[in-house]
């Protein structure tokens, strides 16, 4: 959440209503694309994926970027 290559990401669970979802997780890992990536999509692309009515789609994705666990690298 306070990465700032990945604030892009952040808006996203943010409009997905997602922010404090795991807190029931001690340790988990998101694999999310930085702001770069998203830059690449055509225009317009993120501000239609924020809007409200994309919710429901943003709550079934998001979460697949995310598992529970520690993992050293």
């Amino acid at each position: 959440m306070n990465s700032t290559d990945h604030t892009t990401p952040v808006v996203a669970v943010k409009a997905a209503g997602l922010v404090g979802t795991h807190k029931r997780v001690a340790r988990f890992i998101v694999f999310a694309p930085a702001n770069e990536a998203f830059a690449a999509l055509p225009p317009a692309t993120v501000d239609s994926l924020i809007k409200p009515e994309m919710k429901p789609m943003l709550t079934c994705i998001l979460p697949c970027h995310v598992i529970p666990g520690r993992y050293d690298f």
